[in-house]
């Protein structure tokens, strides 16, 4: 099993979710989200299955120090909300006389 990181249970306790880090390209980090099954042994005891892999992404640079997530799951585990780097290049738009343009359309 690698070092993970950022664990997150499963609504229910039967999963631990949790991050790889991949090696680090281009300045993002990429990591491959992981799914691990647990169960309680007869004694309470704490049982991991075999680690799932699901998927992985890119995420900005970001120092696991700050105690922040960059994800969150679903309470079935179905679903993931991810932080993520957009494909595109970033831009704002500044919209000037708006209201001129609402004041033609009556």
């Amino acid at each position: 099993m690698k070092a993970g990181s950022n664990p997150r249970w499963r609504g229910d306790g039967r999963e631990l979710f949790y991050e790889e880090a991949v090696p680090r390209t281009e300045g993002l980090n990429k990591w491959n989200f992981v799914a691990l099954p647990v169960t309680g042994g007869a004694t309470g005891s704490f049982v991991a299955g075999t680690p799932l892999p699901l998927f992985s992404h890119a995420t900005w640079i970001r120092s696991p120090d700050l105690n922040e997530f960059s994800y969150a799951v679903s309470a079935d585990g179905h679903r993931f909300l991810v932080l993520s780097k957009p494909d595109v290049q970033e831009s704002i738009h500044v919209l000037t006389n708006w209201t001129q343009q609402l004041d033609k359309k009556k």
